[in-house]
């Protein structure tokens, strides 16, 4: 009787981790199925709103259009990261597979940064030397001509860029009046940028260079009609609007411009002044991340040594990561990385940290990293 009371426990304990292991399977493949329908989501949210991605994958259909860079636009777009967002969030990576797993990661973090960089008013440093609408002409070297349609696409461009430099200054109005501007240095070269893209022989202008040399084989009254459709573009609308805007840049932009380059030199930039680093050595590999603090007084009005002083007593505590190293000259420090943590201290311990805090130095001690 009790040898056949253990045979039936087993067989139900055995019955019951099937079911168990049955359930996990497919809670674990709804859960990747729900990640996947989130990433192919985002994806397609993705092309839809930046046109120009498109042609990378074979498809034309963005050919004719540019990204909406108006201030709308952007809100409508960061209010779409954010959904995105809570959806990832939702789904337990513990139900994911291995692969889910770091998808999932890997998608959140891209998400989190850029909706950071939104929140922050990164993005209404819109332009530099190296990227803005004074190279849109470029985009020709990315772009097939070998067809008429493949003439009225960049046609179509070429007429909608002087909505797009409206845009641009909308946005570079709106960060001279948030204190979100480039630095003057960077900036420096850009109005003769802009200049060289204005030409009085609509020949000469870098938007004409798709059209001074036409495909064989086109019709020749159809290669005449759209090389003179680009030059009473190029002469009627591109010119006046790069004139306009180069004169916005000029008079009110680099007046407005930041004296010292870099994200750190701006009030609340410092979270984008981070960088993960991997080191390698006897004892293994180690993550650090490395700050760069702005200048002055932050935005808890503390200087450098007392958010280090502070740093130092919250990582004893376990409250923050373990400061490494100090540069006070550079306002650089360098803290351990570890991954998110759901743990939170009691009010005994938080009271007691604090109390310590009130009572730092003014100066915290140098640390030396060690290799």
């Amino acid at each position: 009787m009790m040898a056949s009371l253990a045979t039936t426990k087993n067989r139900l304990l055995g019955g019951f981790l099937l079911l168990t292991l049955a359930l996990t399977a497919t809670v674990s493949r709804a859960d990747d199925k729900a990640l996947e329908a989130v990433i192919a989501a985002h994806w397609q949210w993705a092309l839809e709103n930046y046109p120009e991605m498109r042609l990378g994958y074979g498809d034309r259909s963005g050919n004719a259009e540019w990204t909406d860079m108006s201030l709308a636009a952007q809100q409508e777009r960061q209010q779409a990261l954010t959904d995105f967002s809570k959806q990832l969030t939702r789904i337990e990576p513990a139900g994911l597979s291995a692969t889910n797993r770091l998808n999932r990661q890997m998608l959140l973090r891209e998400l989190e940064d850029d909706i950071s960089a939104y929140e922050q008013g990164l993005n209404l440093i819109a332009l530099d030397m190296r990227s803005g609408p004074q190279h849109a002409h470029g985009m020709v070297e990315r772009l097939p001509f070998n067809t008429e349609q493949d003439y009225l696409d960049w046609l179509a461009r070429l007429r909608a860029l002087p909505t797009r430099l409206q845009q641009y200054e909308a946005i570079l109005r709106e960060g001279i009046e948030r204190d979100r501007v480039q630095a003057a240095i960077i900036m420096a070269r850009v109005p003769e940028q802009i200049d060289r893209v204005i030409s009085e022989d609509p020949e000469a202008s870098p938007f004409f260079k798709a059209f001074a040399t036409m495909p064989e084989g086109m019709d020749e009254a159809v290669a005449i009609k759209l090389q003179d459709d680009a030059k009473a573009v190029i002469s009627q609308q591109l010119n006046p609007a790069y004139r306009a805007f180069g004169t916005f840049i000029a008079d009110t932009y680099l007046p407005a411009a930041r004296a010292e380059p870099g994200i750190g030199a701006l009030e609340g930039g410092t979270a984008h002044q981070s960088i993960r680093v991997r080191t390698h050595g006897r004892g293994g590999k180690h993550d650090y991340v490395v700050r760069l603090f702005p200048r002055g007084k932050a935005r808890l009005s503390l200087n450098f040594a007392e958010e280090m002083a502070i740093l130092a007593v919250a990582g004893e505590h376990g409250l923050a990561p373990k400061l490494v190293y100090q540069r006070p000259d550079w306002h650089l420090c360098v803290l351990d990385y570890v991954e998110g943590d759901d743990t939170v201290p009691g009010a005994f311990q938080l009271g007691q940290l604090m109390r310590r805090i009130h009572n730092l130095h003014n100066e915290a001690p140098l640390l030396d990293l060690q290799g």
